[in-house]
This record gives C-alpha cells, sequence and structure tokens, in this order.
C-alpha cells in the first residue's frame, strides 16, 4: 500500500482537488490536510495543493464567479466540518474526564 501512495498518490491527490475545484463535491480540503500530515511524517511529497488547485483553475480558464462559488462553498464545508468535529471531540474528551479522570482523557 506505501508503494501505490508514494507512486500515485500526488497524481491522484491533484487530480481531487482539480475536480473539486471544477465543481465536483469532493473531500480535496480533507486530503490536503491528510496528504500534509503523511508529508510530515515523510510518507508523501509535500506540494501546497491549495495554491496548485487556484492555479490550475486559472490556466483551465474557469471562469472566476464559478471558481469563486465553489471555492467559498468548499471552504464553508471545510469550516463546518472542521467546527462539528471540534465540537465531538470535546464532548468525547470531557465524558472522558469525568467517567474516567483526567489521565483517561489524554487517551481519547
Amino acid at each position: 500500500m506505501a508503494d501505490l501512495i508514494e507512486t500515485y498518490g500526488l497524481a491522484l491527490l491533484v487530480l481531487l482537488i482539480a475536480l473539486e475545484s471544477a465543481g465536483v463535491p469532493l473531500p480535496g480540503e480533507t486530503a490536503a490536510i491528510a496528504a500534509a500530515i503523511a508529508a510530515s511524517q515523510d510518507r508523501f511529497p509535500h506540494v501546497d495543493l491549495r495554491i496548485t488547485s487556484a492555479w490550475l483553475a486559472g490556466v483551465s480558464r474557469m471562469e472566476w464567479r464559478r471558481f469563486l462559488l465553489w471555492n467559498a462553498a468548499g471552504g464553508i464545508v471545510w469550516a463546518v466540518g472542521v467546527t462539528l468535529l471540534a465540537l465531538y471531540l470535546g464532548h468525547a474528551a470531557a465524558d472522558a474526564v469525568q467517567r474516567f479522570g483526567y489521565v483517561a482523557a489524554g487517551a481519547t
């Protein structure tokens, strides 16, 4: 699996983000974050894909209004998703502290 990611991962990630920038509802931001985490662990080549997707939209002469719409929509979905994840993890941590104490909360 690691060989597949090393060989094809960057191309697939660029394709996924390009499709998201073109309006296909895909998790481009999430994939970029996952790739950044993998790159920080030397498992994935680092490329600033947020800038690359905007550049690809410009090179392909995407209409700026369409880009603005989908870029804003993607940002809103990402922000809501991160907020909900933080809310869920916050509740899970609070429940763990209440149930098991502060030592067990560190494992959540």
